[in-house]
């Protein structure tokens, strides 16, 4: 079995070479020899298709190139509708309906269409070749101007049509109505490109809170921290509020023995909260995040300005996670915490007590996995190893669940496990991301031994997006026949929420990792198998790590696990009553209900 508590493999990236950078291209519409619709844009674009003999689509991935046939309908003087049509060697196009209402225009529908060609669609179904498809999105303000001002935006904007179509936009110049001279009007700019620029990493603040009784520091913080959060603008479009965690930022809270809370607040109206828990025998953690605020400048630029407080708090969590309540935690590592697709916090530089502080000074750390990752050696059977790029999503404590597969109404196979995915992924501008993903719960299905039969194998699919599957071999053995899981195999399907700023070609499709030829979770077949204590393994570009494991593939009696065999690592442990962590009470998955709490 592999060794626990350390990573066994460094990182290896995902990404090939980015494809070349689509050039900005202008379009004309004409009534006569005066121009009266006009726009210029980088489009690239991503179409899904089924293939043959694969469960993963392909996609067809390009951009738009100069020399594509253009045409559309201008709007007359009392008309409102404005339309741009582009066809690409009549294997595909892009029509796009502008619509004139309030003094202002935006484009209110678009539709791409394609033929089925072998040179673009390579390994189709054989029945989709030479047919036409499309996909077209309405009642959708995209690009939205005064009238009289064309419409400006050199930040990337992405579109998913119905499901099989993702757009990329740059550096868009449009203006559909009311073309002046052949040329273009003062321009209203987007929000997004009025925003500053991404901050740098600033220096941490620290940040000490004092026990008002004793006088002394209870909680020690260090950290720095870059904030993304989507708002309204005066012209109803969509900025990004962009800012660093500034190092006089005021800390208050409380201190306790289980419970601790530390808040920062700065710019008069923006404040963060963590929540601590402590458990004395096992670890304390970060148990929630808040942040509180009012859009209005200066951190929220030409904010529409209603004065309402804002508060997103995210789910509850385990983040910043240490061994031992008197230890530290460190992390230099990029860590990103979304509590919305339009709000996300990215963490650097982090040291972090809650609990047990002597001296005002940080006690012994324990450091984060993903730090432990970038400075652990490459072994020799692995070319070229490279640093995991960053931001890395937060080390998040997923929460464990129990999966059973039936033979009639009888438990054949039994598993409990928590398990966190990290996944490094390509984004649209070539760069390199990670994000986290928690399997919480799902549909079971599985195959148990028969009798005089050796292999055993659970499948576990969470909502379609995120799935395993673990396969178990049983050895004959004496006196007793061992058990142990011989391969693991994750998936994942690219969606928006999960893997955000993605390439648009991956959107929709499937990505997986296997690790065979193993001997984990290692028991005699009659007994099984428990261990608290984390298993991680890196293997291309995916990082696992099981926590709380406790399996029986075989010999499952009365529905129930039999008397376990524990790793030795447990015996490290502190002894005491066992952790929430450990989750005496987990959810329940018999089949594909949803899990409930025994």
């Amino acid at each position: 079995m592999a060794t626990m508590l350390k990573s066994l493999l460094v990182v290896t990236v995902l990404l090939s070479s980015a494809l070349a950078q689509p050039e900005v291209v202008r379009y004309e519409v004409k009534k006569g020899e005066r121009v009266c619709l006009l726009a210029e844009f980088q489009l690239e674009f991503g179409i899904r298709y089924p293939q043959v003999d694969s469960n993963i689509s392909g996609v067809f991935d390009s951009f738009l190139h100069a020399g594509d046939n253009v045409k559309g309908t201008c709007a007359g003087d009392d008309q409102n509708v404005a339309i741009l049509e582009i066809d690409h060697k009549h294997e595909m196009g892009f029509k796009f309906t502008f619509t004139r209402e309030h003094r202002s225009y935006h484009l209110s529908e678009l539709e791409v269409w394609w033929v089925y060609t072998e040179e673009n669609f390579p390994n189709a179904i054989p029945s989709l070749y030479h047919t036409k498809r499309s996909e077209k999105v309405s009642n959708i303000t995209l690009f939205q101007a005064p009238e009289g001002n064309s419409y400006l935006c050199k930040a990337a904007q992405r579109k998913t049509l119905q499901q099989n179509v993702t757009l990329l936009f740059g550096h868009v110049h449009i203006q559909p109505f009311d073309v002046v001279q052949n040329d273009f009007s003062p321009p209203v700019e987007c929000a997004e490109d009025s925003t500053p620029p991404p901050p740098v990493h600033t220096t941490p603040g620290h940040f000490n809170l004092t026990d008002n009784t004793t006088g002394e520091a209870c909680i020690l913080l260090q950290a720095g921290a870059e904030f993304y959060i989507d708002y309204k603008t005066e012209l109803n479009t969509t900025g990004q509020a962009v800012f660093s965690l500034p190092t006089d930022a005021i800390p208050t809270g409380q201190c306790g023995r289980n419970t601790a809370t530390i808040t920062l607040t700065f710019s008069e109206d923006f404040s963060i909260s963590a929540q601590c828990e402590a458990d004395p025998f096992f670890y304390w953690s970060v148990a929630n995040l808040t942040i509180t605020y009012i859009e209005k400048p200066p951190l929220f630029p030409h904010a529409k300005g209603t004065n309402e407080t804002r508060s997103l708090s995210t789910e509850p969590i385990n983040i910043y996670t240490a061994t031992g309540q008197g230890e530290s935690y460190r992390c230099n590592s990029n860590q990103l915490v979304k509590f919305s697709t339009a709000a996300s916090i990215v963490f650097y530089d982090v040291k972090f007590q809650a609990f047990d502080v002597m001296n005002s000074t940080f006690s012994e750390e324990d450091v984060c996995e993903f730090d432990k990752v970038k400075t652990t050696p490459a072994p020799t059977t692995i070319p070229k190893p490279v640093t995991p790029p960053e931001p890395v999503t937060s080390h998040v404590r997923p929460t464990n669940f129990r999966y059973e597969v039936k033979h009639g109404d009888d438990v054949c196979m039994l598993a409990m496990f928590e398990l966190l995915v990290t996944v490094w992924y390509p984004k649209a501008d070539g760069a390199t991301f990670a994000t986290s993903l928690q399997l919480k719960g799902g549909t079971v299905t599985g195959t148990c031994a028969e009798s005089g039969q050796n292999v055993a194998v659970m499948q576990i699919d969470h909502d379609h997006e995120l799935g395993v599957r673990l396969n178990f071999t049983r050895e004959n053995g004496n006196p007793h026949n061992v058990s142990y899981l011989s391969e693991f195999e994750v998936w994942y399907v690219y969606t928006e929420d999960n893997f955000p700023f993605s390439r648009p070609s991956l959107y929709n499709t499937t990505g997986s990792e296997k690790v065979a030829n193993i001997r984990w979770f290692e028991a005699p077949d009659m007994n099984s198998y428990a261990c608290k204590t984390p298993l991680q393994q890196t293997q291309q570009n995916v990082m696992i790590v099981l926590y709380n494991v406790q399996v029986q593939p075989f010999e499952v009696k009365h529905n129930d696990f039999s008397p376990p065999r524990e790793c030795p690592e447990d015996t490290t442990l502190p002894t005491g009553p066992p952790s929430p962590a450990v989750s005496t009470n987990p959810g329940h998955i018999t089949a594909s209900p949803q899990p409930t709490t025994n």
